[in-house]
């Protein structure tokens, strides 16, 4: 087995590389990338004739509208940038656009499914470790900056009105974000 680093976005995929997958699959990164048609365009070229995909990523998630709170605060405006904000929040539609990207790089036969999802955290403490762990602002901070943005970042996250936060008993708070999650299924067509 061998792996190779590769960045799906790229303009060119290495000719060795192409038609060379009879699977591809990706959970829960391909948010994170800016040039989705350049990505779908890249995967359809890695994969043999007949090859599929398997793709799962998030389409909305509050946590973006926090990111674009903290972009517009004075404090965080530098360090924030737009690209940490899923291609397809907020959009009216997203499934009809990425629909349109499957067919126009060549898949014939796709499955695009937008299903509403949510997670639960039990307790603040751990929905904190949480975002913490993969904020991509956090890793660019000094220690003392990173907690000041933390702090920051929590308070916003428990005024959102998609956020809902319960507490029974004497338990540690539950805190349940919904979001919107693209489960897609590609096969690239047998003949060309």
């Amino acid at each position: 087995m061998e792996f190779v680093q590769l960045d799906i976005a790229s303009d060119t995929v290495d000719p060795s590389l192409e038609r060379s997958f009879d699977h591809v699959f990706s959970f829960y990164t391909l948010h994170w990338v800016r040039r989705q048609r350049q990505a779908f365009q890249n995967i359809y070229k890695l994969l043999k004739p007949g090859g599929d995909a398997l793709l799962a990523f998030l389409a909305t998630n509050p946590i973006y509208d926090i990111h674009q709170i903290m972009a517009s605060n004075e404090k965080w405006k530098h360090y924030m940038k737009t690209d940490y904000i899923a291609p397809y929040h907020k959009k009216k539609h997203p499934e009809k656009q990425l629909e349109r990207i499957l067919k126009q790089v060549g898949f014939t036969k796709y499955m695009c499914r937008l299903e509403n999802r949510s997670h639960q955290f039990h307790g603040v403490d751990v929905l904190r470790k949480s975002i913490k762990a993969v904020n991509p602002i956090v890793s660019n901070l000094s220690e003392p900056e990173a907690k000041e943005y933390m702090d920051d970042f929590m308070k916003e996250i428990v005024e959102l009105p998609t956020v809902k936060i319960e507490k029974i008993n004497n338990n540690p708070e539950t805190i349940t974000i919904n979001y919107k999650l693209f489960i897609v299924y590609a096969l690239r067509p047998d003949e060309e």
